[in-house]
């Protein structure tokens, strides 16, 4: 797992640095209002209604992950409409997570779809908090379900770093749906906190 999330990382970084250095060497002009954003972070789990082998009920299960991710999307503030909202697709993954049941620990891994918007208070000095929300899909690895209807809404706070660059702090509420893994079901949800770096064209 581990492995897979620094290789994620490297990527993102990668992907972010040709990025940066093509907005430098070639005229974007094209592209003003579009950004893109890779995160890390940490997601904070909750498991409820897990119903187990023959049947058996568990009170609330919590874990927690790394998670990372990325994502891409639109300022309509920097349009003709001059409206502070933000539109997006975002990809996150979720790293290992365990559910503790008395017989064993079921482990699984999430990755998540989401169309997401944003609302900015621009008119706040210095930063730029936000509000957010978004629909999607989730599916775990390693288990029987099948992809599932998930969802978010949160908010944060952007720090200008350049004209191009800003430090997006976030914390959502997501909902990733119901997991099923050989005869154990639960619904999953919780929190995810993430550090990103937008840089808008």
């Amino acid at each position: 797992m581990k492995n897979k999330i620094v290789s994620f990382i490297v990527a993102m970084v990668a992907i972010f640095a040709f990025t940066v250095s093509s907005a430098s060497a070639f005229d974007l002009s094209s592209l003003e209002g579009w950004y893109v954003s890779p995160k890390v972070g940490m997601t904070f789990q909750q498991f409820d209604d897990v119903h187990g082998k023959h049947n058996v009920s568990y009170s609330h299960r919590h874990d927690q992950a790394v998670l990372a991710g990325v994502s891409a999307g639109y300022d309509w503030s920097k349009s003709n409409f001059a409206i502070p909202f933000r539109t997006e697709l975002e990809y996150l993954y979720r790293g290992n997570q365990d559910i503790a049941l008395a017989d064993r620990n079921l482990g699984f891994e999430t990755h998540t779809v989401f169309a997401n918007v944003a609302y900015d208070f621009k008119e706040v000095p210095y930063v730029t908090p936000y509000l957010t929300a978004g629909v999607g899909a989730n599916w775990f690895t390693g288990t029987g379900s099948t992809y599932k209807f998930a969802y978010n809404f949160g908010g944060g706070v952007a720090v200008p770093v350049t004209d191009h660059i800003s430090l997006d702090l976030s914390a959502r509420y997501v909902d990733l749906g119901r997991m099923l893994k050989y005869s154990t079901k639960a619904r999953t949800k919780g929190a995810d906190v993430a550090l990103a770096v937008r840089y808008t064209f």
